[in-house]
């Protein structure tokens, strides 16, 4: 984790921690020695490990950091691994194992497609979430830092709408899973249009062969060659 992210993790940790035992309304008094558990909820296996165990190590150096300051509260605080696989399937499941343990706050879900299925279902028990999916439908179900689609948006559209070409191919993970880049793409699309921008929509799959993503090039190449214009 870059070294000017570190106190902004561990303010974030502590301060969340702070609200999510108020909030959740089962905190134990100040005084008392029995550790603060937090749930960290992301893709810690699977194809996009990569980005749910860095989630975790900086929580887990958070941690460190709070604990050795006296913790919150004057409690220790103690994570939890919830992996969901960046799966909308898993997230229920995860949900439910995280709510069952009586764990009153969690950090997570990562992914948007997860975070629509299971963000109601912890505030419906009185888990507080803080999450970082950027689907606008997930907004409202705990706290973020995360920008919306809606947010990004504009700032995409922006960029390319500054380079010459009035022509556009998207090629977009628009399964259950890609929630985010679906929800993206469409918001660009329709900013794009707005300004007399032609759009190509080439659906794709994540975490298939590398001919299959070339094949997928191939199709958009395709659309330029036969429209012959700039791409």
């Amino acid at each position: 984790m870059p070294r000017r992210l570190r106190p902004v993790m561990v303010a974030a940790l502590s301060g969340a921690a702070v609200l999510g035992s108020a909030a959740v309304g089962n905190a134990l008094p100040p005084s008392s020695s029995e550790p603060l558990v937090i749930a960290v909820e992301g893709p810690q296996s699977g194809g996009q490990a990569s980005n749910g165990l860095d989630q975790l190590r900086g929580v887990q150096l958070a941690m460190r950091q709070v604990n050795a300051h006296g913790g919150v509260l004057d409690r220790p605080v103690r994570i939890v691994k919830a992996d969901d696989e960046g799966s909308a399937a898993r997230a229920r499941p995860v949900a439910r194992a995280v709510i069952g343990q009586g764990i009153g706050f969690v950090i997570g879900p990562y992914n948007s497609s997860v975070g629509l299925q299971n963000l109601s279902l912890y505030r419906q028990n009185r888990v507080l979430p803080v999450w970082m999916t950027s689907s606008d439908e997930t907004k409202g179900a705990g706290a973020t830092v995360q920008p919306m689609n809606s947010q990004i948006a504009p700032i995409e559209q922006r960029y390319l709408s500054s380079l010459p070409a009035r022509r556009v191919t998207m090629l977009v993970d628009d399964t259950p899973n890609g929630a985010f880049t679906e929800g993206m793409a469409r918001r660009v699309r329709t900013a794009l249009e707005r300004v007399g921008t032609t759009v190509n929509w080439i659906s794709v799959v994540e975490g298939a062969t590398s001919a299959y993503y070339a094949g997928k090039v191939d199709e958009a190449m395709t659309l330029h060659l036969n429209e012959s214009q700039p791409l």
